[in-house]
């Protein structure tokens, strides 16, 4: 009898095994009950099995008990009407108690003849580290929040577009919006149309030249409350080559009003001191003239003494 097809397919077979043995996912297969009928080396390492071990009676039991019912009345389900479903979960350690997060798949392994459902298939990959890497990105986007909020000054970033990526609270109080109703947006509609051609105009010259920009400008919010205010614009370019525009704004407008004030005092000074110096001119001047007058007086009363004296030696002789 020829039995090279069944050597080949024994081959194939055994490749295939020694495949799903080595892999780095855990993989395993259950019958359309959910009854586990086998599963791969790296698959009982993560749940604390040995190679001798007895897997549990149903799929449900690999995972906590909290999520059985999830499983078996709506992941199972699905497996069966979409023949496959994917997310997020967490596989119990048998041995350890520890939950160790997974993505996985589960789908419906179906005969190539006949295409009736056979078994249940399962691959899942450990994601501990990835979500160890979610968590700090978390705790650094949360620790960054924390310190730009803490910043009085409004900060923004914004893309290419000029759309608003990110903005601190500071930013939300000035424009009184939630950061709701900020992000993804440019908020050319919320003030004046001459304002926001000027924004964008430097928007684009900084994303474009890439020199920072500092601009005294004025702020009118929903045509009502006029700020002025002082931006300070620059560009960031991340690893992948996208431009990014960085923001910061300070509100100027009590510093003007006292700069009016102060311009205002000392035009005020200026006319006082002008008025006051053409005074002590004056006083000045007529203070010469009856300078001049005395002394011209003390001349006369001198010349007046000497003919009198003259007159007086005259006589005697």
């Amino acid at each position: 009898t020829d039995i090279t097809e069944r050597k080949i397919s024994e081959e194939n077979n055994q490749m295939l095994l020694s495949l799903i043995e080595t892999s780095d996912d855990f993989i395993g297969l259950a019958t359309l009950e959910g009854n586990p009928i086998y599963l791969n080396t790296l698959g009982r390492k993560m749940v604390g099995l040995g190679a001798e071990e007895a897997m549990p009676n149903n799929i449900k039991d690999f995972f906590p008990e909290h999520y059985h019912d999830t499983i078996l009345n709506e992941h199972m389900p699905n497996i069966f009407t979409k023949k496959r479903w994917n997310g997020e979960v967490q596989l119990k350690n048998f041995k350890t108690g520890d939950l160790i997060p997974i993505e996985m798949s589960g789908f419906l392994i179906s005969d190539s003849i006949k295409n009736t459902p056979l078994a249940l298939g399962i691959v899942a990959t450990n994601i501990t580290e990835r979500k160890k890497a979610e968590d700090l990105l978390k705790k650094n986007e949360k620790y960054l929040d924390n310190i730009i909020n803490n910043v009085g000054d409004p900060i923004f970033v914004k893309d290419e577009q000029s759309r608003l990526l990110l903005v601190n609270d500071a930013f939300c109080d000035i424009f009184n919006l939630s950061k709701e109703n900020i992000i993804g947006k440019t908020l050319a509609e919320n003030v004046a149309p001459e304002e926001m051609e000027m924004f964008l105009r430097i928007d684009k010259q900084v994303l474009s030249t890439g020199e920072e920009n500092i601009n005294e400008e004025s702020l009118t919010i929903d045509g009502l409350d006029k700020k002025i205010i002082s931006t300070k614009k620059s560009r960031f370019i991340d690893e992948k080559g996208n431009k990014f525009l960085i923001g910061i704004i300070r509100d100027i407008s009590e510093r003007k009003k006292v700069e009016v004030e102060l311009e205002k005092h000392r035009n005020q000074l200026e006319e006082l001191v002008k008025i006051r110096t053409e005074e002590v001119s004056l006083k000045n001047n007529e203070l010469q003239r009856m300078n001049k007058l005395f002394v011209g007086r003390e001349l006369k009363m001198k010349e007046l003494k000497n003919i009198i004296k003259e007159l007086k030696s005259k006589n005697e002789n």
